[in-house]
């Protein structure tokens, strides 16, 4: 299980001073699990994933903490910065890391994972809104299922056809959408949130300094999230629960998904049909 770094050895008050330092950190590690998600699928050894999300993670950090010496004077601050960012003194390797990692080279690589960050999202969506259509029908049911969401995403046209032909290669198919979804169920939650910042704002929260507000909402949106997926369970399975505890990511003790209502709209058309059965028995009832 990924654990968080919960800097046992500062004191509370020191990381309230430093609060957006913290966030910015914990942030920075989320970007190296988006483009690295645990649990690893690599069938090459020896697998670097563990290396990468390091080195992404620190990259950040060292390139924020570049920044602020450049906009600080305060050498307590500083010092605490690189005690909070793991930074080493200073030294040739410190110079010179961002070129093994650079931030460039981060956000393309982001920017090549957009596709598959959309499918993800996309289901998990569906996967919300399925349930909550269920909840709302005569069944009143917290269920869905990964066959049934794809299902409403493609809709039943028949393979082959010129329908459904232009569905796969708008969205890549549904065996495109299972296979980045076993790959990112771990930081879907992460995906959700940083997808539904970017239609709420149309602005990145990647790789500025002042933007520490919208990494807190951030957060507490994927917590928002991850609470939501935890509740969801799929019919006729041995494993009821679509997402185990230990199957998504967890977020540091302090995240709470304050003041975070969002929406969750029900498959009207599904809705429709989950109570066809019974609407039918309630007008036998009446004739």
């Amino acid at each position: 299980m990924i654990l968080w770094n919960e800097y046992p050895i500062l004191s509370e008050n020191f990381l309230k001073q430093h609060h957006d330092l913290v966030l910015y950190d914990v942030f920075h590690q989320v970007v190296a699990f988006l483009l690295h998600p645990p649990p690893c699928h690599c069938t090459d050894a020896p697998c670097q994933c563990d290396l990468l999300q390091k080195k992404i993670s620190f990259s950040l950090n060292l390139d924020l903490f570049n920044f602020l010496q450049e906009t600080h004077e305060d050498s307590e601050f500083l010092s605490g910065a690189r005690l909070l960012l793991n930074i080493p003194q200073e030294s040739y390797f410190q110079k010179n890391y961002t070129q093994a990692y650079p931030s460039w080279l981060i956000e393309k690589n982001l920017n090549e994972e957009e596709k598959n960050f959309k499918a993800v999202d996309q289901l998990t969506w569906a996967l919300l809104r399925l349930c909550e259509t269920y909840q709302l029908s005569y069944l009143r049911e917290t269920r869905t299922s990964i066959s049934e969401s794809l299902e409403v995403i493609f809709g039943n046209t028949p393979v082959k056809t010129n329908r459904h032909n232009k569905l796969q290669e708008s969205h890549g198919g549904e065996h495109f959408y299972k296979r980045q979804f076993k790959r990112y169920k771990s930081v879907c939650h992460f995906i959700a949130a940083l997808q539904f910042m970017k239609k709420e704002n149309r602005e990145p929260i990647l790789f500025s300094w002042n933007q520490s507000d919208r990494i807190e909402r951030f957060l507490s949106l994927a917590n928002w999230f991850k609470q939501k997926l935890l509740l969801l369970q799929t019919p006729n399975a041995k494993k009821k629960d679509v997402f185990l505890p230990e199957e998504i990511l967890p977020l540091p003790s302090w995240v709470v998904p304050h003041e975070i209502d969002i929406p969750i709209e029900p498959f009207e058309k599904k809705l429709e049909e989950i109570n066809v059965p019974f609407v039918e028995y309630l007008n036998s009832k009446s004739a």
